[in-house]
């Protein structure tokens, strides 16, 4: 029978020997970085000889891998009867175990484990020179603070040698000193002028001031499809007439611009209205209130980016 039979391949006994011993994934990765692709070659045309199929032909870069994996799961499947691999050459066994040691790579880890631990000694005895000399530096020179009338002496011992009631001083009480002596100089901090805006009736032509106007951008939308642009305008004036009675809001502007929506159940817009830069405050409350918008209508202020000039809501 195939079992009593004993045949020479060095990666079939490999594989043979360590396939319940060593994971399958380990062990297939050991062997395709041990075993060059002749040895594959030869194993495959060993353990096939005594199989009732034709080895599969593997292509790519990874070829020798699946291989040896197709050598692992014949070992593996107790349907198939094998003969007995042997290894003559044992060191094309690679070691794995503690049977098959690996010394020299041992010795190398433990020289470079003394090494450190050698460093890490120097390091201790460095450090502790270092703290007898900062001790002795500390007990040869005694620590005097700043004479005055919170003065402290303090010994070598880390004793205070002065008899005399320790009043400590608060943060606020040393800044005033230090203001006082000139050590610290008091900075002003520059007065913001307020901004004064006319609002009196101007009855003289002499003394009519220019008039500026400003924008204001606002983003409307879920309006429906059917409601034409003037429903907008007429809610705009309306709110205009809220905020403020003066004649100004008469002669504000109002410009619709309709955006692409994603969907065509909904409208929306961008609605620029120019008005006197006197009544601007009041014309942006008057248009944010949801008094004067219908119901279900989404309203918020439309920015502008300074980069690109894009539309932000």
């Amino acid at each position: 029978m195939a079992q009593n039979e004993f045949i020479r391949n060095e990666l079939a006994c490999f594989l043979q020997q360590k396939c319940n011993i060593v994971p399958f994934d380990d062990l297939s990765t050991i062997a395709t970085d041990f075993y060059t692709a002749e040895e594959i070659k030869g194993a495959v045309a060993a353990v096939y000889s005594y199989v009732e199929e034709r080895p599969p032909a593997y292509r790519g870069t990874d070829k020798d891998r699946k291989t040896v994996e197709g050598l692992l799961k014949l070992f593996l499947n107790p349907n198939i009867e094998l003969p007995t691999f042997v290894a003559v050459d044992i060191s094309r066994l690679p070691p794995v175990s503690v049977d098959h040691m690996d010394t020299s790579a041992l010795l190398q880890e433990l020289a470079l484990l003394r090494s450190e631990v050698r460093a890490i000694g120097v390091v201790r005895s460095e450090l502790e020179e270092m703290k007898a000399a900062v001790k002795s530096l500390q007990q040869s020179a005694p620590l005097t603070l700043p004479q005055g009338p919170h003065s402290l002496n303090v010994g070598p011992a880390g004793d205070a040698v002065n008899d005399t009631t320790l009043s400590i001083p608060t943060a606020a009480q040393r800044l005033q000193s230090a203001i006082q002596t000139g050590s610290i100089q008091r900075v002003n901090k520059p007065v913001r002028r307020r901004i004064v805006v006319g609002k009196m009736a101007v009855k003289d032509d002499k003394m009519k001031p220019v008039t500026t106007y400003r924008n204001i951008d606002l983003f409307i939308s879920r309006v429906h499809p059917q409601h034409a642009e003037s429903m907008i305008k007429e809610c705009v004036q309306d709110a205009l007439k809220l905020c403020s009675s003066d004649e100004k809001c008469q002669d504000a502007k109002v410009v619709c611009e309709k955006l692409n929506t994603k969907y065509d159940f909904y409208s929306s817009y961008r609605v620029t209205v120019t008005v006197d830069s006197v009544i601007f405050r009041d014309a942006i409350e008057g248009l944010m209130s949801s008094e004067v918008w219908p119901c279900g209508l989404l309203v918020r202020r439309f920015f502008i980016k300074k980069n690109n000039g894009d539309g932000e809501q």
